[in-house]
């Protein structure tokens, strides 16, 4: 009958593991380059949006719904869907921001 000592197993164990992780940090990629992957993933080259937005009112809510499109980090453009009284656009290209409220009123105003 085989009997292993438990504490024999960890230290043959620990000599196994010991070679192999002394060369992972060998390869291992450096912090900057980790948050440069991390920034690369988090900003897209293009990106569509939809959502809500629920605005609590004198005990009342109300819901207003936008589909947004952007391109890179310069380039966005958010459409309101509802309420009707929201319904329009807003642009923001670069530094500019511009808003044209519906097609009726027929304005651009530069904010």
């Amino acid at each position: 009958m085989l009997t292993l000592n438990l504490s024999k197993m960890k230290n043959m164990m620990f000599l196994f593991l010991l070679p192999a992780m002394i060369l992972a940090q060998e390869n291992a990629p450096s912090p900057e380059t980790i948050l440069k992957k991390v920034d690369d993933n988090m900003i897209s080259k293009t990106s569509i949006t939809e959502s809500q937005m629920v605005i609590p009112v004198l005990g009342n809510s109300r819901t207003v719904t936008s589909k947004g499109y952007a391109k890179g980090e310069e380039t966005a453009f958010t459409e309101y869907l509802a309420p009707a009284r929201e319904k329009g656009t807003f642009f923001s290209i670069g530094k500019s921001i511009m808003s044209s409220m519906t097609m009726r009123s027929a304005f651009v105003r530069r904010l």
